[in-house]
């Protein structure tokens, strides 16, 4: 999801829009419940157990650049 301006040719992403989100918890439940609302959300959504709080961060940084911004297809 982007605006654009008519005037200009920049585009931004919106501010309630999100590419990815992974959702940290012990709690069973919750990665069935994160995958099947992820069909809802604007950007993909993964849950992750807290002992793989690193592969969390790692599926995060796949979609950055160097410098941490959002690098888009």
């Amino acid at each position: 999801m982007s605006a654009c301006s008519r005037r200009s040719t920049t585009c931004r992403p919106e501010p309630s829009a999100f590419e990815a989100v992974a959702v940290v918890s012990d709690e069973d439940w919750l990665r069935p419940a994160v995958k099947a609302l992820s069909l809802l959300l604007p950007g993909e959504a993964k849950a992750f157990a807290v002992r793989d709080l690193t592969a969390a961060k790692a599926w995060l940084a796949e979609g950055l650049d160097p410098d941490g911004a959002t690098v888009h297809a």
